[in-house]
Order: C-alpha cells, then sequence, then structure tokens
C-alpha cells in the first residue's frame, strides 16, 4: 500500500497528524475514516494489519491521532468524547477539501462510540463498522469508578495504560454522565457492523449483543473466539481487513 503523512488542524485548533493508506496504484473504490482506542494511536499494530487488507481490496483508510495522542498536538487531559467528534469532523473536512469525503466510518473501543455519535451528521457516510465497543460510553465511569473520590479532591484522575500514565478531568466524566448512547445508535440510519472478541476481558461480548439489539436493521454481528481487546493476533487482524472489504462491498453503493 501507499502511505502519505498528513497534518490538518482538529477541534481545539492544534496539529493533528494523520495517516492516508491507499492501494499501490493511488486510486481507491472509497475512505475509510479510522477512530484508534482509548489512549492508542493510529499505529496500533492490528490496525495497520486491518488498514493493509483494506487497501488490497481497493479501499484507502485514513487513521490519525486524536489531540493529545500519538504525534498529534494538544493536552490528553483537556480532550473528552466530544473533542474526539470533533476531531473526526475536521478529519472529515480535510479528506474533502483534499481527496475525498469518507465513505464508511470505523471506530475501535471507545473510537468506535465517537464513530457512533459523529455517523449521524455525516453525510457521505453510507456505513459504520465497531471494533470491541462498549454499548454505552458510561461503561468508563464504572471502570474508574472506585477513583471517584480522586476525582472530587483534585478534579481529575491519573491512569496508566500501557506503562503510560494519562490524566482524565471532570469534564470528560460529566460529558460520559450525559450520554444517551440508545438514542445514537436508534438514529444511526446506516448499515451497522459490530466486531467482538468473545476473549475481550475489557469490554465484554455483552456489549456487542446489546449494540445489536439497539441498532436498526441493517445490522451484522461478527464475532470472534481467540482475538483480545486490541485485535492482537496479526494473522486474524489482516483476514478481518478482507471479511470488512467484503461487508463494505455489499453495503456501500459503488459509484465508480
Amino acid at each position: 500500500m501507499k502511505s502519505k503523512r498528513i497534518e490538518f488542524k482538529g477541534a481545539k485548533d492544534v496539529a493533528l497528524v494523520g495517516q492516508l493508506d491507499l492501494p499501490d496504484d493511488g486510486s481507491s473504490k472509497g475512505i475509510i475514516l479510522f477512530a484508534h482506542c482509548f489512549t492508542c494511536s493510529r499505529n496500533l499494530k492490528s490496525i495497520h494489519a486491518i488498514a493493509k487488507s483494506l487497501t488490497e481490496n481497493g479501499w484507502g483508510v485514513f487513521r490519525f491521532d486524536f489531540t493529545g495522542i500519538g504525534d498529534s498536538s494538544g493536552d490528553f487531559s483537556e480532550t473528552t468524547l466530544r473533542t474526539n467528534v470533533d476531531d473526526l469532523r475536521a478529519a472529515a473536512d480535510w479528506l474533502e477539501q483534499n481527496h475525498e469525503s469518507p465513505t464508511v466510518l470505523m471506530g475501535h473501543s471507545m473510537g468506535g462510540s465517537a464513530v457512533l455519535l459523529a455517523a449521524p451528521d455525516m453525510q457521505s457516510c453510507k456505513a459504520v463498522i465497531t471494533l470491541a465497543t462498549p454499548a454505552s460510553p458510561k461503561f468508563l465511569l464504572e471502570a474508574y469508578a472506585n477513583q471517584m473520590d480522586e476525582l472530587e479532591k483534585t478534579g481529575f484522575i491519573e491512569t496508566t495504560i500501557a506503562g503510560r500514565t494519562f490524566k482524565l478531568n471532570r469534564d470528560f466524566f460529566d460529558e460520559l454522565e450525559n450520554q444517551a448512547r440508545q438514542q445514537d445508535v436508534k438514529n444511526l440510519q446506516r448499515p451497522l457492523l459490530i466486531i467482538h472478541s468473545e476473549k475481550d476481558r475489557l469490554v465484554p461480548i455483552q456489549h456487542a449483543e446489546q449494540l445489536l439489539h439497539l441498532a436498526d436493521y441493517p445490522k451484522s454481528l461478527l464475532t470472534f473466539k481467540n482475538q483480545d481487546h486490541l485485535f492482537s493476533d496479526m494473522d486474524l487482524a489482516a483476514q478481518l481487513g478482507h471479511i470488512l472489504a467484503d461487508w463494505v462491498e455489499l453495503f456501500v453503493e459503488r459509484t465508480r
């Protein structure tokens, strides 16, 4: 695949860094805009494997680092789910102005939550894909329930993920408390593919079942038996990219 580093302005007017992956000949059937997981980056190995398989099937992938993550500028402690949604829209705007508008939105874990929030207002989006996504953003409230006293005292919570320490402020948790995921999924009005692993210990498979129940048709659920939350099995991640390409072909109107 051919890859190009991209810089653009995000929600907080800071420089975000992305990567546009295209088939070897530089053309594509359409662009899949990808949102990475909470505190991950665009360079997660499994996402690279998925993107490579998608480009082999003729699709382009635009993946970028949210504010304060990876190569992007900004302070992560000032971000919320809503700023992630705004970063997604900024990425879509860049694509529209410099390449072509995204055809599909795809998000991993909390990136999937951002995608579900952004998709209804993004007219170019014809289908949505979530990977290991919680049924509600409020899932993180439960994950950090035993640190709420720390939040009350200091105004933020420190969390260490994969050896890196991040700060989450009060605005982050207040916004999660106010999210109404059921309405968001119900109003998606686009084909939805939900991907999850039975062995996901961070976001259990029941979240996928809840999302499937809440969504209107057309909707699909694809489960894996031996993947973890990060889809670390590279061979299966590569196979997943080919499966995604077939699914997108089924539900996205071809314009070329």
